[in-house]
């Protein structure tokens, strides 16, 4: 069955239950209306002034009695946000204040601090020292995107002055947010429906039998209606009615769930779940988990299928790039190396026939010996063996041949410090790149920078957890920076790379060139 089919019937079903649940709720709904009557209203208008009061209680209390402190005095004077932060900006949620400023006499800016997104100061300084003026203790509304903000100062005075008579050394300002939110929440508390809306506004609900609609103005710095407050309250004889309504609330709550429900349960086992197993394989590269999806007859059995045969092709598309990546770094750094250093010291032994016959026939047959290494080597690569310098000696004994070999291209001398006991802690792979490196830098030295001197040294470093290698000459060198890259540097960083080491290159003309590797230890020397 096509999974398009499925979700029709799934859909037939959910449109059953909806029609039986809405002609329940309808039925029930003419029963209960004609006994709804409106039978008594209390005080609505002081109700709505002490519900005011109440609401705004906190606000009125953080913004008088943190104005009457001898550290926010200090702060005033001179300022601390570190202080202010602990002190101020923490308190602001325990109070439910949204955005606090500290100003000066002259009503700029000290500190401010907000929960949530950012507002601007409420006055511009002029209007703020306007209102001060005539009241000390500011308390108004102003407009905001989300509905409206409630603002209460205080000037800033020492605990001392119990009666508040002394200069303000500054001003506190707190507001709070009065968004839907809020509005929700006091609608809760009082048993209401709270709402705003701009002066003027001819769509506010009006009492009628069922309800009795409280309004009440929120001024501005100036005294003038920015909103109105509009409290809804239900009144007693609706009470049959609200009982009616949690009932269809509960009857609608439970279609919802059987409809969530049975959503859930098909997207996840139809969709959600054959999707995640198709990302599972993908991000795991492994077509295994695909294969009883494979086996089922649907449109995502068929992507499945699909995606087990690009692993295939990825996998030997990737087995046959690093194969080409490696026989490529191999014939780099050793076997052309090896072969270009045979090559100098042929040059080399040619010009020594005529004046030195005997140092000649020496030379050519070290570089006779190296071509047959070499050999060996090329056999190696090719059945994936490591190369014939570390399987018949040490790694420094392996270093001091290749050293050996490379002077009978050159006068160049080779100075050699190395550590045997750390080199037998480096895996044998490590051991072969670190050869491959030497080899590199050292052919790198006497072809191109004419070094007179190399020298390599290998030690643990000081913490004993890595073998540091060091190889380092005397020649030209050159600007990493402006250089052309060859090859031999960018395989350098492969290499040590792939074995989680670190390789770094400086260099500078006139300056030689310093090639410095980190080789993690092992305890095992296989």
């Amino acid at each position: 069955m096509s999974i398009k089919l499925r979700f029709a019937l799934l859909l037939g079903m959910l449109l059953l239950i909806f029609l039986g649940c809405l002609a329940t709720l309808r039925f029930l709904e003419k029963e209960q209306l004609t006994e709804a009557l409106a039978t008594s209203q209390g005080d609505a208008t002081d109700m709505l002034e002490r519900w005011l009061d109440l609401n705004g209680a906190s606000l009125r209390t953080f913004a008088e009695d943190y104005s009457r402190w001898d550290d926010l005095v200090s702060f005033a004077k001179q300022p601390d946000e570190t202080w202010a932060d602990i002190n101020l900006r923490q308190s602001l949620a325990g109070f439910n204040i949204h955005g606090l400023w500290v100003l000066t006499n002259e009503g700029a800016v000290i500190y401010q601090a907000h929960q949530g997104e950012a507002s601007p100061p409420p006055l511009a300084p002029e209007q703020w020292n306007q209102l001060v003026e005539e009241n000390p203790f500011p308390h108004f509304f102003a407009r905001h995107p989300k509905g409206v903000q409630e603002f209460r100062g205080a000037p800033i005075q020492p605990s001392a002055d119990s009666a508040r008579t002394s200069p303000a050394q500054g001003w506190l300002v707190v507001c709070r947010l009065w968004d839907q939110t809020h509005l929700t929440t006091l609608g809760r508390l009082t048993e209401s429906t709270v709402s705003l809306a701009p002066p003027g506004q001819s769509s506010v609900p009006t009492g009628g039998e069922s309800k009795l609609t409280l309004m009440r103005p929120l001024n501005d710095w100036r005294d003038r209606t920015v909103s109105i407050l509009y409290v809804s309250r239900e009144m007693p004889a609706i009470a049959q009615r609200l009982r009616t309504d949690a009932f269809e609330a509960r009857v609608f709550i439970i279609f919802g769930l059987l409809v969530m429900g049975a959503l859930a349960l098909s997207l996840h086992e139809w969709i959600l779940k054959p999707l995640n197993v198709i990302g599972d394989s993908l991000v795991r590269q492994d077509p295994v988990p695909l294969r009883p999806l494979i086996a089922q007859n649907n449109e995502l059995s068929r992507i499945a299928s699909r995606v087990e045969i690009s692993f295939a092709q990825q996998a030997e598309l990737r087995r046959d790039v690093e194969e080409r990546a490696r026989l490529g770094r191999d014939l780099h750094d050793g076997i052309i190396q090896s072969i270009y250093a045979a090559g100098m010291g042929l040059a080399a032994a040619r010009t020594l026939v005529p004046s030195d016959p005997p140092e000649a026939s020496r030379r050519i047959d070290q570089v006779r010996a190296a071509l047959n290494e070499t050999i060996r080597d090329v056999r190696n690569f090719i059945t994936g063996l490591e190369p014939e310098a570390l399987q018949r000696r040490s790694f420094g004994a392996a270093v001091a041949g290749l050293f050996e070999f490379f002077q009978t291209a050159g006068p160049a001398a080779g100075t050699l410090d190395i550590e045997e006991s750390v080199a037998n802690r480096l895996h044998l792979t490590a051991r072969t790149t670190a050869l491959q490196v030497i080899r590199e830098c050292t052919s790198n030295a006497i072809r191109h920078g004419k070094a007179a001197n190399v020298s390599v040294s290998l030690h643990l470093t000081e913490d004993g957890r890595a073998a540091r290698l060091v190889i380092s000459d005397d020649g030209c060198g050159f600007d990493p920076a402006t250089a052309k890259r060859g090859r031999g540097l960018d395989n350098i960083t492969e290499r040590v790379r792939m074995l989680g080491a670190s390789a770094d290159i400086t260099s500078e003309p006139g300056k030689g060139t310093r090639t410095t590797l980190l080789f993690p230890i092992s305890d095992s020397t296989a």
